[in-house]
C-alpha cells in the first residue's frame, strides 16, 4: 500500500485503482467552481480547498468521508452551507473557512462536528450565528470569528448541560459589538484568551466577565470605552495580560483592579485620562506584582503620591501632558527599575521628586521643559545606569 502526497493541477482528479491511498491532498489555487468536479481518494485525512471559486457546500459532497480531521476551504466564494453538511465528519478536528462569504451560521450548519477542536470562520460576512448552533461543539478550543459583521455576541449557542469547557481562545476582533451582556460568556468559562479588539463597545458592564474565572489574556484595544467602573472587572482573578490601549476612557473608578491579583501587564495607552487613577489595587500583603505599566499617549497632568499600590517593574507615561511630579509620588515604588516620562511638560526637578526609586537603573526625562534640576535630587537612584535628559531647557 501507498501513501502520496497529491498536488493537483487540473481541476479533476482521476484515481486509478484501489491501491492508492492519499493522506493529504492539496487542491488549493486550482480554480476549481464545482466541488464535484473533486474526487477525493480512499482514506484522505487531510484536504487543502483554499483559494478557488467555490460557491457553496452542499449536504451530500463529505458523506462518504468519515476519516477526514482537517478541511481547508479557506478564500473561496462560499456564502451557502447546506444544513448538515459536515454532519458525516465525526472524526474532523481543524475546519476552516476563513475568507470567504458567509453571512449566517444557522442552527444545523456545524452538526455532527463532534471532535471538532479549531474552527476559523475569520474573514466572512456573518452577522449572526443562531442558537444552538454550536451544540455539537463541546470539544471546541479555537474559536476565531474576527473581522465579520457581529453587532452583537452570541448567546445560547452552546448546550446548558455540556457547555464549551474545553473552548480556551476565543476571538471577536474587528465586528461591530457595541454592548455587552452579563450572561454572554456563560458558557465558555473555560477560556483563558478573550480578544474583542476593534469593536464599538462603549460601556463593560457590571460582572461582565465575572465567569471567566479562568481567563489569563483580555484584549479590548481600539474600543469606545469611556469609563472603567470598580465592577467592570470583577471576578479576572488570573488575568494575566489586560490590554485596553486606544480606547477613549477619561476615568478608571477606584478599585477596579482589585480582583487582578495576578496582573503582570497592563496597557491603557492611548487613552483620553487628564490624572492618573489611584487605589486601583487591592492592598494585599504581598502587593500585586506587575511586571509592565503603559499609561502613555493620554492627557496626563499629574502624578500624585501614592497613585500605585502595587509592585511596578516597568512604568511608561511618555506622550502626556505631566508638568507635576508631587513630591514623594514614587515613594512606594522601590522595585521600579524603568521609568519613562518623557514627551512631557516637567519643568523643574526637586530634591523630592525622585524619592524611593532606589531600583531603577533607566530614567527618560527626555523631550520635557525642565530648565532647574535641585541638587541632591539623583540621590535615592543608586542603581542608575542610564539618565536621558536630552531635549530640555537646561543651561550649564
Amino acid at each position: 500500500m501507498y501513501y502520496w502526497y497529491i498536488r493537483v493541477h487540473l481541476c479533476l482528479i482521476c484515481i486509478i485503482h484501489n491501491t492508492i491511498e492519499c493522506f493529504e491532498l492539496d487542491l488549493s489555487n486550482q480554480e476549481i467552481q464545482d466541488i464535484f468536479n473533486i474526487i477525493v481518494p480512499i482514506g484522505t485525512q487531510k484536504i487543502d480547498i483554499s483559494n478557488n471559486s467555490l460557491a457553496s457546500i452542499p449536504f451530500d459532497f463529505f458523506i462518504n468521508m468519515p476519516r477526514f480531521e482537517e478541511l481547508n476551504i479557506a478564500s473561496n466564494n462560499i456564502e451557502n452551507i447546506s444544513d448538515f453538511a459536515f454532519w458525516n465528519l465525526s472524526s474532523l478536528t481543524d475546519l476552516n473557512l476563513e475568507d470567504n462569504c458567509i453571512k449566517v451560521i444557522k442552527e444545523n450548519t456545524l452538526k455532527g462536528l463532534v471532535n471538532l477542536r479549531n474552527l476559523f470562520l475569520m474573514g466572512n460576512n456573518i452577522h449572526m450565528i443562531e442558537a444552538t448552533s454550536l451544540y455539537d461543539l463541546y470539544k471546541l478550543e479555537k474559536l476565531d470569528l474576527d473581522k465579520n459583521e457581529l453587532s452583537f455576541l452570541p448567546e445560547n449557542v452552546s448546550d446548558p448541560s455540556a457547555p464549551l469547557i474545553n473552548l480556551i481562545r476565543v476571538t471577536y476582533g474587528y465586528n461591530n459589538i457595541q454592548n455587552l451582556t452579563a450572561d454572554v460568556f456563560e458558557n465558555i468559562n473555560a477560556a483563558i484568551y478573550l480578544c474583542l479588539r476593534g469593536n464599538e463597545i462603549e460601556e463593560l458592564p457590571n460582572n461582565s466577565f465575572a465567569r471567566l474565572i479562568n481567563l489569563r489574556a483580555l484584549i479590548l484595544q481600539h474600543n469606545k470605552l469611556q469609563v472603567i467602573y470598580e465592577k467592570s472587572l470583577q471576578g479576572l482573578r488570573n488575568l494575566i495580560y489586560l490590554d485596553l490601549w486606544s480606547n477613549f476612557i477619561s476615568y478608571i473608578e477606584e478599585k477596579s483592579f482589585y480582583d487582578l491579583h495576578k496582573l503582570k501587564e497592563l496597557y491603557i495607552q492611548g487613552n483620553d485620562l487628564i490624572s492618573l487613577p489611584c487605589n486601583l489595587f487591592n492592598p494585599l500583603n504581598p502587593p500585586v506584582e506587575i511586571l509592565h505599566v503603559w499609561y502613555s499617549y493620554n492627557k496626563i497632568k499629574n502624578i500624585p503620591k501614592n497613585c500605585l499600590q502595587c509592585t511596578v517593574r516597568r512604568l511608561n507615561l511618555t506622550e502626556n501632558n505631566v508638568k507635576n511630579i508631587t513630591n514623594f509620588a514614587f515613594s512606594n515604588m522601590s522595585c521600579l527599575h524603568q521609568v519613562d516620562v518623557s514627551k512631557n511638560e516637567l519643568t523643574v526637578i526637586n530634591r523630592n521628586t525622585l524619592k524611593g526609586l532606589i531600583s531603577v537603573y533607566l530614567l527618560n526625562l527626555e523631550n520635557n521643559m525642565i530648565n532647574f534640576i535641585e541638587d541632591q535630587s539623583f540621590y535615592d537612584l543608586i542603581n542608575l545606569h542610564r539618565l536621558i535628559l536630552s531635549q530640555n531647557e537646561l543651561t550649564i
